[in-house]
């Protein structure tokens, strides 16, 4: 019986791929099985080097993403801060810490994009792949033969596929890397403005700043992982799990009440650091009238006990006691925490969330239609090796 082996520099194709063209598979076994020449040696399942980088999609997709997002993050930071400076004056507003902050989340979000381009172009990650699908009776070299059918499951979560027709292999190369790319520019672009929006609700606010770009940072990361060994699942076991309008409206909806906790904590926070310099004057002029009052008191009670008055001067002394008190009440007095400027940040950080939750859907709706092409791409590979052969013919004859 025939079976359509592969030779080295047979091309190939990963769903994970932003290359538009084919690469092909390198030998790397020590090689005494040869197919006519020893140019063209056979391969088996320790050969997993590709010839090039196909420039991963997931490290570009994930830390590009992150990326975009805390760059959104810092410029929304410093438009939040200069809003409430013009609006309310910059009295109590932090604005060195600020743009601390937001230089801090650029820089940081400038390195994630840089990151995103190394990564993507890790080239050898596919050695620490498996194939599978491949021959389980026949060896080359001591090892199980691979065969057109056969698949490399890369540990980046791609499948990458093999395709003998160079011409049928470059046009599912294109078809992979438009789609792909597609995806990715679609997730930066929208993790770009989410974070712009997120940035502005802080308002200013450094606590909040601060607590909502780690909270932030840690849900995406879950999130994108998740959303990753999705793909792979699917890809692997071609289970469809679409995303649904609940599932991200429910992720939306966590993260806003995160978001908004933490921006009622920091608001609380802020209230009792700065409460002696939001007192308001009013409240100022009158502690010191009270003062003012209760010193006279203490004094006339003082002169009142020289003269033998005990009993005036103890009902002054009393007087001048109530006095003290108002005094301390009225530089204790803070401003309300549900004030209007309170309502108004809640407000905008609904609009945020509402905001944001536009954003990505429409953008898990333009990934998602991008993957089910892929998907639809591998299912076409599958069929196509499986029904017509491109590889080597091997036969064995009996003697």
């Amino acid at each position: 019986m025939s079976k359509s082996f592969i030779p080295k520099d047979t091309c190939v194709v990963c769903t994970n791929m932003t290359v538009a063209k084919p690469l092909k598979l390198a030998h790397e076994h020590g090689s005494t099985t040869f197919y006519k020449s020893e140019e063209r040696q056979l391969l088996n399942i320790n050969d997993r080097k590709i010839t090039d980088t196909f420039v991963c999609k997931n490290p570009a997709k994930f830390w590009k993403g992150l990326g975009m997002m805390l760059v959104g993050v810092a410029i929304g930071i410093l438009v939040g801060a200069l809003a409430v400076a013009l609006v309310v004056g910059t009295g109590g507003l932090a604005l060195g810490p600020i743009a601390i902050l937001a230089s801090a989340a650029f820089v940081g979000g400038v390195g994630c994009v840089i990151a995103g381009e190394v990564k993507s172009h890790n080239c050898d990650v596919t050695k620490s792949g498996t194939w599978k699908l491949v021959h389980e009776t026949v060896y080359i070299d001591k090892q199980k033969a691979l065969l057109q059918t056969s698949v490399l499951s890369c540990s980046q979560g791609g499948i990458v596929s093999i395709v003998p027709d160079p011409v049928l292999a470059q046009q599912y190369a294109t078809n992979y890397a438009e789609n792909n790319n597609k995806e990715v520019n679609r997730h930066v672009q929208s993790q770009l403005f989410q974070g712009l929006i997120t940035g502005f609700t802080f308002l200013g606010n450094p606590l909040g700043a601060i607590i909502g770009m780690s909270l932030g940072t840690t849900f995406y990361a879950l999130g994108e992982n998740d959303s990753q060994d999705n793909q792979r699942k699917m890809l692997n076991d071609e289970v469809t799990e679409p995303r649904t309008l609940g599932g991200d409206l429910a992720s939306s909806g966590k993260q806003e009440a995160i978001n908004q906790a933490t921006g009622f904590g920091a608001e609380a926070t802020k209230v009792k650091i700065q409460r002696s310099s939001a007192t308001s004057q009013s409240q100022l002029r009158q502690a010191a009238h009270f003062e003012r009052q209760a010193a006279e008191q203490e004094a006339r009670a003082a002169r009142l006990a020289a003269n033998g008055a005990d009993e005036q001067a103890a009902n002054v002394a009393r007087r001048a006691a109530n006095s003290r008190f108002a005094a301390s009440v009225a530089r204790r007095s803070p401003p309300t925490l549900f004030n209007k400027s309170f309502f108004v940040g809640f407000g905008i950080g609904i609009a945020g969330a509402v905001g944001n939750f536009a954003i990505e859907y429409s953008a898990n709706k333009a990934e998602d239609e991008s993957f089910d092409n892929v998907r639809g791409n591998l299912r076409d590979i599958s069929i196509s090796n499986t029904l017509q052969k491109n590889g080597i013919d091997i036969t064995a004859l009996k003697g």
